[in-house]
């Protein structure tokens, strides 16, 4: 129980992380794509879109770290958003290349969920403790 009473006192660094992880391969993951994007209109609302999961991104870090329930969830949210984000986004990379972006954004997806989850089962413990 002693080692459950100092997360009270201490921030939630592991779910921090895990968002700040996500943070780095969503923006590498971005590059990757703009450098091969068709100048089009499809750009502006890909950069957009690019700009505000970053914006969200550190949002969600701050607030993870805080044991913020409801930004854990949203965290989660962001995580599957990634997985769908496949099936929409303009992958005009060839070979191993494309496969390698591809993976980028998944292993993204599922380290955004992971710190999400962490983050909800460390909430709720130490909601308990109070």
């Amino acid at each position: 129980m002693a080692n459950n009473e100092r997360m009270l006192y201490q921030n939630n660094n592991l779910g921090y992380f895990f968002v700040i992880g996500y943070i780095v391969l969503n923006t590498i993951y971005t590059f990757f794509i703009l450098n091969v994007m068709e100048k089009d209109s499809g750009i502006g609302i890909f950069v957009m879109l690019s700009i505000v999961l970053l914006l969200l991104g550190f949002l969600m870090a701050i607030k993870v770290r805080i044991y913020s329930l409801i930004w854990s969830v949203i965290t989660i949210i962001t995580g599957v958003f990634q997985f769908i984000r496949i099936f929409f986004t303009q992958n005009n990379l060839d070979g191993a290349l494309a496969i390698g972006v591809d993976i980028i954004l998944i292993i993204s997806g599922i380290i955004c969920v992971s710190g999400g989850l962490i983050s909800v089962k460390l909430t709720k413990i130490r909601r308990s403790l109070k």
